[in-house]
């Protein structure tokens, strides 16, 4: 299944966004998520991601990126401090990229 999302993805729709995300994990094995049209992200949004990411882990359910994080997806991750922390796995999942 291929979940997208909207172009804001933040503290004020946050609540939206957690109750479709959820029935979504819940309801499928695998999710794809679609990060391409997300413009206006924030911390509570990755926030989702990475506990949506602990959840599946946790399930044996497998979450993905559809595509590497866009520029807007990255700074939001630099911004929150993940970035300069990113562990091989967070590579994988973010930026499609295997860490030496």
């Amino acid at each position: 299944m291929i979940f997208s999302f909207n172009e804001k993805a933040n503290i004020r729709n946050i609540a939206e966004i957690h109750n479709e995300f959820t029935t979504a994990c819940q309801d499928s094995a695998s999710i794809e998520i679609d990060l391409e049209r997300c413009t206006d992200i924030d911390l509570s949004f990755i926030q989702l991601i990475e506990s949506a990411r602990i959840y599946a882990g946790t399930s044996g359910k497998k979450i993905a990126l559809t595509n590497p994080a866009n520029a807007n997806v990255e700074t939001a991750l630099k911004r929150c401090g993940l970035f300069e922390n990113f562990s091989v796995e967070d590579s994988k999942f973010w930026l499609h990229k295997e860490m030496n």
